[in-house]
């Protein structure tokens, strides 16, 4: 088949080895369902490609489409509680289209985008963000050009943000990187004169067991065990 223009869109969770290896297999398959879930209430009528584990793949007919997926994704995920945040990719490009799957550079370059993503973020190329801006869909801020792994010139990345309505600030647990409202009963660590929350007394035994160990791991993005905003522009 000839290859067409399309508009792609690749999520996936943060953190979501890490939370497969403080809740177990079960609890990661639990919040994988439910994250493909929340990505078909997003489509909008675009197409859901293929779920990949902890990952969505999203072909659009359009840009305007394509961003409203991603806000849809971003929101989504936002209001949800004892879950992981999420990282957003959205490009467009040629590909080639065999048994219902999508081949070529603009595929491969959007998951590269999704990768470059920090947690609860969408990254999208030049065209992506000035279509977005001029239609209203978002603002987009520019991130500049970003080196990706196996594509030969650097990309010049956009950050959207969406005027969400405001949600709660959520606690992120510094083991398994869900997040979860401080609203509700959690469990509190000090450590270093920090206080840290925990969304289970497994996690907070873990933590306390091996401090430094998941303190390395822990997303540069956001302190551990305090509030984080994954509700950019909202």
């Amino acid at each position: 088949m000839q290859d067409s223009e399309y508009t792609f869109v690749f999520a996936d969770l943060a953190g979501f080895t890490a939370l497969t290896e403080a809740h177990g297999d079960e609890g990661g398959a639990s919040v994988a369902i439910r994250f493909h879930d929340i990505a078909r209430s997003a489509l909008c009528g675009a197409t859901l490609v293929k779920t990949l584990g902890d990952g969505v793949m999203v072909v659009c007919s359009g840009v305007e489409q394509g961003v409203r997926v991603a806000e849809g994704l971003l929101r989504g995920v936002s209001e949800q509680h004892h879950f992981p945040r999420v990282r957003i990719g959205v490009h467009a490009g040629r590909a080639v289209v065999r048994d219902g799957d999508y081949f070529g550079r603009a595929v491969n370059v959007t998951s590269r985008v999704m990768e470059a993503a920090k947690p609860g973020q969408v990254l999208c190329t030049e065209h992506i963000a000035n279509v977005a801006t001029s239609v209203g869909l978002a603002r987009a801020t520019p991130i500049g050009p970003v080196r990706m792994k196996n594509v030969v010139e650097p990309i010049v990345l956009f950050e959207l943000s969406f005027g969400c309505p405001s949600q709660p600030l959520m606690f992120l647990d510094p083991v398994c990187r869900m997040q979860f409202d401080p609203g509700v009963h959690t469990v509190s660590l000090e450590y270093e004169g920090a206080l840290l929350h925990f969304c289970s007394e497994a996690c907070a035994e873990k933590f306390a067991r091996e401090p430094e160990t998941h303190l390395r791991a822990i997303s540069p993005y956001s302190a551990p065990g305090t509030l984080v905003d994954d509700h950019h522009g909202g």
